[in-house]
Protein backbone atom coordinates (compact mmCIF):
# COMPACT_ATOMS: atom_id res chain seq x y z
CA UNK A 1 0.00 0.00 0.00
CA UNK A 2 0.74 3.93 -0.64
CA UNK A 3 0.98 5.69 2.65
CA UNK A 4 0.69 9.78 1.96
CA UNK A 5 0.87 12.69 3.81
CA UNK A 6 -0.44 16.14 2.44
CA UNK A 7 0.81 19.32 3.71
CA UNK A 8 -1.87 22.15 2.52
CA UNK A 9 -1.70 25.82 3.93
CA UNK A 10 -4.43 25.18 6.57
CA UNK A 11 -3.44 21.17 7.01
CA UNK A 12 -2.26 18.22 7.54
CA UNK A 13 -3.57 14.83 5.96
CA UNK A 14 -2.40 11.72 6.81
CA UNK A 15 -3.49 8.20 5.18
CA UNK A 16 -2.75 4.59 4.53
CA UNK A 17 -4.23 3.48 1.29
CA UNK A 18 -3.70 2.06 -1.59
CA UNK A 19 -5.16 5.27 -3.27
CA UNK A 20 -4.41 8.38 -2.94
CA UNK A 21 -7.33 10.89 -2.80
CA UNK A 22 -6.78 14.23 -4.93
CA UNK A 23 -9.85 15.76 -3.49
CA UNK A 24 -9.16 15.11 0.58
CA UNK A 25 -8.39 19.06 1.34
CA UNK A 26 -10.67 22.02 0.01
CA UNK A 27 -8.02 24.30 1.41
CA UNK A 28 -5.43 23.62 -0.82
CA UNK A 29 -3.01 25.57 -2.62
CA UNK A 30 -4.14 26.04 -6.46
CA UNK A 31 -0.82 27.23 -7.56
CA UNK A 32 2.05 24.64 -6.82
CA UNK A 33 2.19 20.90 -5.44
CA UNK A 34 5.82 20.00 -4.07
CA UNK A 35 5.85 16.27 -3.49
CA UNK A 36 8.67 13.56 -2.67
CA UNK A 37 8.59 9.73 -2.60
CA UNK A 38 10.80 6.75 -1.14
CA UNK A 39 10.06 3.01 -0.41
CA UNK A 40 8.79 3.73 2.96
CA UNK A 41 10.66 2.74 6.24
CA UNK A 42 10.50 -0.59 6.32
CA UNK A 43 12.22 -0.68 2.88
CA UNK A 44 14.14 1.83 2.30
CA UNK A 45 18.02 2.30 3.10
CA UNK A 46 19.41 4.13 5.79
CA UNK A 47 21.19 6.54 3.45
CA UNK A 48 18.06 7.26 1.75
CA UNK A 49 16.25 7.30 4.58
CA UNK A 50 18.21 9.89 6.43
CA UNK A 51 18.65 12.08 3.19
CA UNK A 52 14.70 12.18 3.05
CA UNK A 53 14.62 13.30 6.32
CA UNK A 54 16.79 16.27 5.86
CA UNK A 55 15.45 17.51 2.53
CA UNK A 56 11.53 17.34 3.74
CA UNK A 57 12.71 19.45 6.42
CA UNK A 58 13.95 22.04 3.46
CA UNK A 59 10.95 21.19 1.32
CA UNK A 60 8.17 21.47 3.43
CA UNK A 61 9.43 24.87 5.09
CA UNK A 62 9.78 26.18 0.98
CA UNK A 63 6.14 25.02 0.14
CA UNK A 64 4.54 26.48 4.08
CA UNK A 65 6.30 30.11 2.85
CA UNK A 66 4.57 30.75 -0.59
CA UNK A 67 1.29 28.35 1.04
CA UNK A 68 1.74 25.70 -1.90
CA UNK A 69 1.30 21.75 -0.61
CA UNK A 70 3.81 19.59 -0.04
CA UNK A 71 3.03 15.76 -0.52
CA UNK A 72 5.07 12.91 0.66
CA UNK A 73 3.74 9.48 -0.57
CA UNK A 74 5.92 6.50 0.51
CA UNK A 75 5.52 2.95 -0.66
CA UNK A 76 5.29 1.04 -4.08
CA UNK A 77 3.21 2.09 -7.35
CA UNK A 78 4.15 -0.91 -9.67
CA UNK A 79 5.24 -4.22 -8.83
CA UNK A 80 6.11 -7.13 -10.69
CA UNK A 81 2.68 -10.09 -11.30
CA UNK A 82 2.67 -12.31 -8.65
CA UNK A 83 5.10 -10.49 -5.97
CA UNK A 84 5.61 -12.31 -3.38
CA UNK A 85 5.93 -9.18 -1.17
CA UNK A 86 9.68 -10.78 -0.27
CA UNK A 87 10.91 -7.29 0.59
CA UNK A 88 14.31 -7.19 3.03
CA UNK A 89 14.93 -3.93 4.45
CA UNK A 90 18.46 -2.18 4.67
CA UNK A 91 21.33 -2.00 2.12
CA UNK A 92 20.30 -5.76 1.05
CA UNK A 93 17.11 -5.01 -0.45
CA UNK A 94 18.51 -1.43 -2.34
CA UNK A 95 17.21 -3.70 -5.82
CA UNK A 96 13.65 -3.92 -3.81
CA UNK A 97 13.54 -0.29 -2.62
CA UNK A 98 14.61 0.86 -6.25
CA UNK A 99 10.70 -0.67 -7.32
CA UNK A 100 10.03 3.13 -5.56
CA UNK A 101 10.73 4.86 -8.45
CA UNK A 102 8.02 4.21 -10.00
CA UNK A 103 6.39 6.09 -7.33
CA UNK A 104 6.92 9.34 -9.40
CA UNK A 105 4.06 8.21 -11.69
CA UNK A 106 1.99 7.82 -8.41
CA UNK A 107 2.32 11.40 -7.33
CA UNK A 108 2.24 12.80 -10.89
CA UNK A 109 -0.97 11.29 -11.60
CA UNK A 110 -2.17 12.50 -8.04
CA UNK A 111 -1.64 15.94 -9.42
CA UNK A 112 -3.67 14.82 -12.62
CA UNK A 113 -6.68 13.61 -10.87
CA UNK A 114 -6.95 16.56 -8.90
CA UNK A 115 -10.26 18.73 -10.02
CA UNK A 116 -8.71 21.51 -9.25
CA UNK A 117 -5.48 21.33 -11.07
CA UNK A 118 -2.86 23.14 -9.99
CA UNK A 119 -1.14 25.36 -12.13
CA UNK A 120 2.59 23.69 -12.03
CA UNK A 121 3.22 20.09 -9.61
CA UNK A 122 7.09 19.84 -8.44
CA UNK A 123 8.56 16.05 -8.22
CA UNK A 124 11.68 15.92 -6.04
CA UNK A 125 13.97 12.71 -5.56
CA UNK A 126 14.60 11.60 -1.90
CA UNK A 127 18.08 13.64 -2.48
CA UNK A 128 17.02 16.80 -3.99
CA UNK A 129 16.04 20.04 -2.26
CA UNK A 130 15.38 23.57 -3.03
CA UNK A 131 17.77 25.98 -2.07
CA UNK A 132 16.65 29.20 -3.51
CA UNK A 133 14.09 30.15 -1.12
CA UNK A 134 13.73 33.75 -2.55
CA UNK A 135 12.35 32.37 -5.52
CA UNK A 136 9.24 31.59 -5.98
CA UNK A 137 9.32 28.43 -8.52
CA UNK A 138 5.58 28.41 -9.30
CA UNK A 139 5.78 31.67 -11.52
CA UNK A 140 9.48 30.91 -12.41
CA UNK A 141 9.49 29.59 -16.05
CA UNK A 142 6.04 31.20 -17.25
CA UNK A 143 4.90 27.21 -18.05
CA UNK A 144 1.59 28.35 -18.92
CA UNK A 145 1.89 31.33 -21.07
CA UNK A 146 4.68 29.58 -22.76
CA UNK A 147 2.98 26.42 -23.61
CA UNK A 148 5.62 24.34 -21.44
CA UNK A 149 4.21 20.64 -20.15
CA UNK A 150 7.47 19.66 -18.27
CA UNK A 151 10.81 21.62 -17.35
CA UNK A 152 14.23 19.52 -16.32
CA UNK A 153 17.58 19.68 -16.34
CA UNK A 154 19.00 19.00 -19.77
CA UNK A 155 21.77 16.25 -19.56
CA UNK A 156 23.61 16.84 -23.15
CA UNK A 157 23.20 18.13 -26.51
CA UNK A 158 21.90 21.96 -27.24
CA UNK A 159 18.09 21.42 -27.59
CA UNK A 160 16.25 24.47 -25.56
CA UNK A 161 13.40 21.30 -25.75
CA UNK A 162 15.53 18.11 -25.55
CA UNK A 163 14.02 14.99 -24.13
CA UNK A 164 17.24 14.15 -22.67
CA UNK A 165 16.80 15.60 -19.42
CA UNK A 166 17.42 13.98 -15.78
CA UNK A 167 13.68 13.50 -14.36
CA UNK A 168 15.24 13.75 -10.75
CA UNK A 169 14.05 17.27 -10.43
CA UNK A 170 10.52 18.07 -12.54
CA UNK A 171 8.44 21.00 -13.03
CA UNK A 172 5.28 19.89 -14.76
CA UNK A 173 1.99 22.41 -15.80
CA UNK A 174 -0.37 19.33 -15.13
CA UNK A 175 -2.84 21.47 -17.11
CA UNK A 176 -1.10 21.60 -20.66
CA UNK A 177 -3.23 19.68 -22.90
CA UNK A 178 -0.82 16.87 -23.33
CA UNK A 179 -0.38 16.02 -19.79
CA UNK A 180 -2.25 12.73 -20.06
CA UNK A 181 -1.23 11.24 -23.11
CA UNK A 182 2.44 11.97 -21.98
CA UNK A 183 1.50 10.11 -18.38
CA UNK A 184 -0.48 7.32 -20.05
CA UNK A 185 2.59 6.44 -22.28
CA UNK A 186 5.06 6.74 -19.54
CA UNK A 187 3.15 4.33 -17.61
CA UNK A 188 2.89 1.79 -20.17
CA UNK A 189 6.50 1.83 -21.05
CA UNK A 190 7.20 1.91 -17.28
CA UNK A 191 4.99 -1.36 -16.37
CA UNK A 192 6.38 -3.29 -19.22
CA UNK A 193 9.50 -2.69 -17.89
CA UNK A 194 8.34 -4.08 -14.59
CA UNK A 195 6.29 -7.28 -16.04
CA UNK A 196 8.96 -8.06 -18.10
CA UNK A 197 11.49 -7.73 -14.64
CA UNK A 198 13.99 -5.85 -16.16
CA UNK A 199 15.58 -3.56 -13.70
CA UNK A 200 13.98 -0.52 -12.18
CA UNK A 201 14.20 2.33 -14.52
CA UNK A 202 11.77 5.44 -14.95
CA UNK A 203 13.57 8.03 -17.16
CA UNK A 204 14.59 5.84 -20.01
CA UNK A 205 10.90 4.93 -20.63
CA UNK A 206 9.90 8.58 -20.20
CA UNK A 207 12.87 9.76 -22.16
CA UNK A 208 11.67 7.45 -24.99
CA UNK A 209 8.23 9.08 -24.81
CA UNK A 210 9.90 12.68 -24.88
CA UNK A 211 12.12 11.69 -28.13
CA UNK A 212 8.85 10.35 -29.70
CA UNK A 213 6.95 13.59 -29.50
CA UNK A 214 9.32 15.28 -32.04
CA UNK A 215 11.19 18.54 -32.35
CA UNK A 216 8.13 20.31 -31.13
CA UNK A 217 8.14 18.68 -27.84
CA UNK A 218 6.37 21.00 -24.82
CA UNK A 219 9.66 20.89 -22.81
CA UNK A 220 12.07 23.38 -21.26
CA UNK A 221 15.27 21.47 -20.70
CA UNK A 222 17.80 23.67 -18.69
CA UNK A 223 20.96 24.52 -19.72
CA UNK A 224 22.03 26.57 -16.88
CA UNK A 225 22.82 25.76 -13.20
CA UNK A 226 18.72 26.05 -11.66
CA UNK A 227 18.56 22.17 -11.46
CA UNK A 228 22.07 21.02 -12.24
CA UNK A 229 22.62 18.63 -9.48
CA UNK A 230 25.22 19.60 -6.23
CA UNK A 231 25.62 22.90 -8.04
CA UNK A 232 22.09 23.89 -8.37
CA UNK A 233 21.14 27.12 -8.01
CA UNK A 234 17.50 26.73 -7.78
CA UNK A 235 17.04 23.21 -6.53
CA UNK A 236 20.28 21.17 -5.65
CA UNK A 237 20.00 17.47 -6.66
CA UNK A 238 22.81 15.09 -5.11
CA UNK A 239 22.74 12.11 -7.41
CA UNK A 240 23.99 8.82 -7.13
CA UNK A 241 28.13 9.10 -8.00
CA UNK A 242 29.06 7.15 -11.14
CA UNK A 243 31.02 4.54 -8.90
CA UNK A 244 26.90 3.53 -7.74
CA UNK A 245 25.70 2.98 -11.17
CA UNK A 246 23.26 0.81 -10.14
CA UNK A 247 20.11 0.57 -7.97
CA UNK A 248 21.98 -2.77 -6.36
CA UNK A 249 25.33 -1.84 -6.33
CA UNK A 250 26.85 -2.06 -3.06
CA UNK A 251 30.25 -1.53 -2.84
CA UNK A 252 30.27 1.65 -2.73
CA UNK A 253 30.04 3.71 0.57
CA UNK A 254 27.85 6.26 -0.33
CA UNK A 255 28.44 8.57 3.41
CA UNK A 256 29.90 11.62 2.03
CA UNK A 257 26.93 11.96 -0.52
CA UNK A 258 24.66 11.88 2.58
CA UNK A 259 26.87 13.92 4.82
CA UNK A 260 26.59 16.54 1.56
CA UNK A 261 22.60 16.80 1.51
CA UNK A 262 22.50 17.34 5.53
CA UNK A 263 25.11 19.97 5.30
CA UNK A 264 23.08 21.03 2.26
CA UNK A 265 19.71 21.42 4.54
CA UNK A 266 21.17 22.89 7.44
CA UNK A 267 22.92 26.35 5.46
CA UNK A 268 19.18 26.11 3.79
CA UNK A 269 17.70 26.07 7.66
CA UNK A 270 20.52 28.63 8.76
CA UNK A 271 19.63 31.07 5.99
CA UNK A 272 15.81 30.85 6.34
CA UNK A 273 15.26 30.58 9.88
CA UNK A 274 13.94 27.33 9.72
CA UNK A 275 13.99 25.89 13.14
CA UNK A 276 10.65 23.45 13.61
CA UNK A 277 12.63 20.32 12.99
CA UNK A 278 16.39 18.83 14.11
CA UNK A 279 18.30 17.19 11.30
CA UNK A 280 20.59 14.66 12.74
CA UNK A 281 23.93 13.32 11.47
Amino acid sequence: PLTWELVTPCSTISKSSGRISSSSSSQKSTTLLVAQYDAGPDVTSDQYGRMLNATSVVNRAYAAKYGHDYLLLRGFYLLPPRFGGGFRTGRSNKQSAAMATYTKLAVLRFALDDTEKRYVFVALDSDALIVNFGLNVANAYDMEANNTLLVAQRVSGTDTNSWDINIGVTMWNVRHEQAWRVWKQWYRRCWFRVATHQPPEDQKPLHGVLRDMGDDRPVLAIAANDFRYGYGTVVKHFVRPAAESTWAEESYDSSKRVRDVIAAARDVCGRNNITTFTIGI
